[in-house]
């Protein structure tokens, strides 16, 4: 029971940051206030990223990871987020639709009972995937062990690891789990990613809340909460692999955007951009394909800034938001690149020199049997 009670120590920890921070990165708007599914879940969101950027950076400026360290980011996580629901309590306005709604009720209950079963199915087993396993427990382990990522072990291209160069999110995530329970014991650190699951879940139908029905919004989101990828498949948010998680972060990401370009713009307004970019950056700290998915999101933002320029609309605070997401995305980006340079470079997979002219036109080949493939999914 200790155990347990300790794991969702670190969870709940990471969870009331986020509380904090979304008290200062959700925009107010008398209009449209954020539903507390929103405020939650982006918490959740917030909150994980948070908590492995946070465990990076005082690492890397060589600080000791351990007991001491995750027991206070916690604890500090824990009061920062009490204090801003007390603060923000007072101005919440309650959503009557939403409660007064039975499909809502029906979708909202149907979602709990979902997210419950999500961290229990990941509860019954340990980590024992190939990716889970090879990838990112190994560096979690020792992590733990040595208290650093700046360690000899991780430095070594005789250390046998698959991907050395790989991001450090997830390890340092269930590096944090282990720093509290005081062993390794990787069932508990799988449960961040039932976690994010909700995150995602309750984020999407948050912001969705603002701009449809309460009743449609709620509906889109156990659609969502029940695509077999995201789960039950036992590869999606049940096992402690890096795709689901960076779903998770990049779909939030693009979500924002969306609602930034969606929305009339004002100075808090350029929060969302700037928000999507740090959440967008826990993707690409997540797994090296958040790079791929973060210039594709820049160049499909500036490709959406096209119309307002047809149409002959104020393409400026496009541009700013446009700026705001990379600059802030890149920003986060800087010290974990840096990082990476001075790791072994062994089973890299070289993602940028895939981008040339010649691969393209190698590879197109591929197309007679992705584009039907994509068709029937």
């Amino acid at each position: 029971m200790m155990t347990i009670l300790t794991a969702c120590f670190a969870l709940v920890g990471s969870v009331m940051l986020g509380r904090a921070a979304v008290q200062f990165m959700l925009p107010d708007s008398a209009d449209t206030p954020s539903p507390p599914a929103e405020i939650w879940g982006l918490s959740i969101v917030l909150g994980v990223g948070l908590t492995g950027w946070l465990l990076f950076l005082w690492s890397l400026s060589h600080g000791t990871l351990g007991f001491a360290f995750s027991a206070s980011l916690a604890g500090i996580g824990i009061i920062a987020g009490l204090w801003a629901t007390l603060f923000s309590a007072s101005k919440t306005t309650p959503d009557k639709t939403a409660h007064s709604n039975r499909m809502v009720k029906s979708c909202q209950w149907i979602i709990a009972v979902l997210i419950g079963l999500a961290f229990i199915q990941t509860a019954l087993t340990p980590q024992r995937f190939w990716d889970e396993r090879a990838i990112f427990a190994i560096k979690a382990k020792v992590i733990f062990e040595a208290g650093s990522i700046n360690n000899a072990i991780l430095n070594d291209p005789d250390f046998v690891q698959y991907h050395p160069k790989y991001p450090l999110m997830l390890p340092l995530l269930e590096q944090h789990t282990y720093a509290l329970l005081g062993s390794v014991q990787d069932r508990w650190s799988k449960l961040w990613f039932p976690l994010l699951y909700a995150g995602l879940v309750l984020t999407f139908t948050g912001v969705c809340s603002r701009h449809f029905d309460a009743a449609w919004a709620w509906t889109c989101g156990l659609l969502l909460a029940t695509a077999p990828v995201l789960m039950p498949n036992e590869y999606g948010f049940l096992s402690a692999q890096a795709d689901a998680p960076v779903a998770c972060f990049h779909g939030i990401a693009v979500l924002y955007l969306w609602d930034a370009l969606s929305s009339s713009m004002s100075a808090r307004q350029f929060l969302k951009p700037a928000l999507a970019g740090f959440i967008a950056s826990c993707a690409a700290f997540t797994k090296d394909e958040g790079i791929a998915f973060l210039i594709i999101d820049v160049l499909s933002c500036g490709m959406a800034m096209m119309i307002p320029i047809v149409f002959r609309k104020a393409a400026v605070s496009g541009l700013v938001m446009l700026i705001v997401f990379a600059f802030s995305a890149t920003l986060m980006l800087i010290p974990w690149f840096l990082h990476r340079q001075r790791l072994p470079d062994t089973t890299e997979m070289h993602y940028a020199g895939r981008l040339s002219t010649a691969m393209l036109y190698e590879r197109l080949g591929t197309l007679n049997w992705s584009l039907p493939h994509l068709w029937h999914r």
